[in-house]
């Protein structure tokens, strides 16, 4: 599986970072390459937890994914494993960074699978890595953007 790790410091404190990502109608006004992200559970946060979106360019279409969220812990993070489409599983932690006047560390990990036999892992080096390292870069940028103009 290839792997995207990023961190971003946002001046805000934990608790507005984790409540903001965590709540399901932020993700697209943040994540660079998600669309129709939708419940697909009556409940909207926690263990357990689905949600149906479409990942890619949405002018195509973007491919379907099904996704379960599981290890959530308020305030610290949580683990989306998707459940239907190419295998991916995304890990976020928020951590208070002592010292800082309300600062919080967001890191994202991506673990993802291209799903063409042989050749997958060649594309991916080639051409997966850089677009998903530039767009969980972007995204987490724009959530830092988002709440830093929020909270100023």
């Amino acid at each position: 599986m290839a792997v995207v790790q990023r961190s971003v410091v946002i001046a805000v404190p934990v608790e507005q970072a984790f409540d903001f990502v965590a709540h399901w109608r932020n993700v697209e006004k943040f994540y660079e390459g998600i669309s129709d992200y939708r419940p697909a559970t009556d409940k909207t946060r926690g263990d357990g937890v689905r949600f149906t979106c479409r990942v890619g360019n949405p002018v195509v279409g973007g491919i379907p994914y099904e996704v379960e969220f599981s290890d959530f812990v308020e305030h610290v993070g949580w683990t989306v494993t998707a459940v239907r489409g190419p295998k991916v599983v995304e890990h976020w932690r928020f951590e208070r960074l002592e010292g800082g006047a309300g600062e919080t560390r967001v890191t994202y990990d991506l673990s993802y699978e291209v799903p063409v036999p042989l050749v997958g892992r060649l594309i991916g080096a080639l051409l997966s890595q850089p677009l998903w390292a530039r767009r969980v870069e972007r995204s987490l940028q724009n959530l830092k953007a988002l709440l830093e103009d929020q909270d100023g």
